[in-house]
């Protein structure tokens, strides 16, 4: 059951980067201007926790044993929340196409990254709620103790990983100074 508190606490993570990042979104509505060295740091860390950290952990670990427990790949709900990751990815980059842009003073790009990042961060927390409402309570349900335990030490694993690189504190550290920037 550590498996998905660690999701959760990951999820919570995400989530406070997600109103970070909206809240200077917010504040580029009213002036016409992005910082683009926050929004570049925003980028990496959507793309780098979120998808490259905390995204494996759900897809190839929780999502593939709840498939082997007999969900279907090709139907609702893993179809649904894959599908959905993989949109994620691509509206991120999209995004981060037009940070150069914005680094280069060209004020055009403010428009479109600004919607770019509204629509990721709209459905990251959406995404978020429907794992955490859907998939999270089924596997709660259905998978074992063994099972849980399992996907637990696969997480330790992951996470022993990350921690090696220091990527996971690295991005941790620089979710906090997301938030306390665009506070």
């Amino acid at each position: 059951m550590e498996a998905i508190e660690t999701l959760k606490r990951e999820h919570r993570i995400v989530d406070q980067v997600c109103e970070a990042c909206r809240r200077e979104l917010d504040r580029a509505d009213d002036t016409g201007v992005l910082d683009p060295v926050e929004m570049e740091r925003f980028v990496e860390f959507f793309r780098f926790y979120a998808n490259a950290c905390h995204d494996p952990k759900e897809e190839d670990l929780l999502f593939t044993m709840l498939h082997h427990k007999g969900l279907s790949w090709e139907e609702d709900p893993l179809a649904d929340l894959v599908r959905e990751h993989e949109e994620m990815r691509v509206i991120l980059d999209a995004a981060s196409g037009w940070v150069p842009h914005l680094k280069a003073g060209e004020s055009s790009a403010v428009r479109p990254l600004s919607r770019d990042m509204r629509s990721y961060t709209e459905l990251v927390i959406a995404h978020i709620r429907k794992e955490e409402e859907g998939i999270f309570a089924h596997a709660l349900d259905t998978l074992t103790e063994a099972d849980h335990d399992e996907l637990t030490l696969a997480f330790e694993n992951v996470a022993c990983d990350e921690g090696d690189e220091g990527i996971h504190a690295y991005y941790s550290e620089l979710a906090h100074e997301l938030a306390a920037y665009s506070a």
